[in-house]
């Protein structure tokens, strides 16, 4: 037979257990809601990986047909004799 203290300690017990899984429920929201932020950054970074990636890529192509119509500048100014500044 249970005495009266050994209900208490069990009552005691329980609420401690009570209050314990609320505490782990607030924990659990609280890395859901974290988790859920690091989502969003990481798609931002990618995003952003995404236009550094375009925007060199872009570049190069640039670079090449600048490069291309330098040549053809000094291949038509040495044929009409005419000298470019450097």
């Amino acid at each position: 037979m249970l005495t009266k203290e050994d209900i208490k300690l069990l009552t005691e017990s329980l609420a401690g257990r009570k209050e314990m899984d609320e505490g782990f429920r607030l924990v659990a929201e609280r890395f859901d809601d974290l988790e859920s932020q690091v989502r969003i950054l990481q798609t931002s970074i990618d995003n952003l990986a995404k236009l550094v990636k375009d925007f060199r890529d872009e570049h190069i192509v640039i670079h090449r047909r600048l490069e291309v119509l330098e040549k053809w500048a000094k291949q038509a100014a040495a044929k009409l004799g005419i000298e470019l500044p450097q």
